[in-house]
């Protein structure tokens, strides 16, 4: 058995060698732009100084642990409960590792299809079940690749979206009155948002100097104003809205997109610059507005 699995493990990984070659072209065959050129050659450089010494020590002890599971198994059931551990197995052990189910999760799912396909081919008899497994193997490669190309579709519109329209535009509102507000900074991410990008942002008190200069609009606010805000140009209807803002105890965050996009002031506020927060899947936008 550790011959058959040994020789396994090697045509998964020569396979999984090839599969990185032509990855990125097969990541946006249907999202209308290129691939790197080198992007292919890239794959391989990467994933043989990381990828290769984690599919030894993660896939290599699934597919011996499946040899002895099925050892007594035989026909659908065998290849059932084959199928099962390898492509159950990639999938958790891709969601461990790369933090949920993304491109890289999808490429660990494939060479779970590798390391099944290999293992069970010395077991399909006939015609008939050789062209089974084929099938069952390539629906799985097609499955790991189907999310990416929808991903990278949208991808694509978002961007032909930006450059002809620009990022949505955001009006605010005081009381029913337009001001004009200030837009901070705009992001996009083709692979979404992470957490790590809503850190660092916050309202920050007025300096005298801003208070004392004309140049700047300041809107005179009090208690039970209402501020509230409209998006103009989205790129999705869902996103998230939010003020963030400081008062007697420090900065405070509220959720605007969960109450129609307003807010009721609750007290006084000291003079500051409110901090608008408007995320989507794939993109950000920072907006503010000075306050008195």
């Amino acid at each position: 058995m550790f011959k058959h699995k040994g020789l396994v493990t090697l045509k998964s990984l020569l396979v999984f060698m090839v599969l990185l070659l032509i990855w990125p072209h097969l990541l946006h065959l249907f999202s209308g732009r290129g691939a790197d050129i080198g992007g292919g050659f890239s794959h391989i450089l990467w994933f043989s100084l990381y990828a290769v010494p984690v599919i030894l020590l993660t896939a290599v002890p699934v597919t011996v642990a499946a040899g002895f599971i099925t050892m007594w198994l035989s026909g659908l059931s065998r290849t059932a409960v084959n199928f099962t551990i390898h492509i159950g197995s990639a999938a958790l052990i891709g969601r461990i590792l790369f933090d949920g189910f993304n491109e890289f999760t999808y490429l660990a799912i494939a060479v779970g299809a590798f390391f099944f396909f290999f293992d069970e081919w010395p077991h399909a008899w006939g015609r008939r079940n050789k062209r089974g497994l084929i099938a069952v193997t390539a629906l799985v490669l097609l499955f790991t690749l189907i999310p990416t190309w929808i991903s990278n579709y949208q991808v694509v519109q978002d961007l032909r979206k930006i450059d002809s329209e620009g990022f949505p535009d955001v009006v605010i509102f005081i009381n029913g009155q337009e001001v004009p507000g200030t837009t901070v900074s705009t992001k996009y991410l083709s692979t979404g948002l992470e957490k790590s990008d809503y850190k660092g942002h916050s309202a920050e008190i007025l300096p005298k100097g801003i208070l004392e200069d004309s140049q700047y609009d300041i809107y005179e606010v009090n208690e039970g104003d209402v501020l509230s805000v409209t998006m103009d140009g989205s790129l999705s209807e869902v996103y998230t809205l939010e003020l963030l803002y400081i008062d007697d105890t420090g900065q405070k965050t509220e959720v605007l997109s969960e109450n129609n996009n307003e807010f009721v002031l609750p007290g006084e506020l000291d003079p500051q610059a409110l901090l608008f927060r408007a995320a989507w899947k794939r993109h950000m936008v920072l907006f503010q507005v000075y306050v008195k």
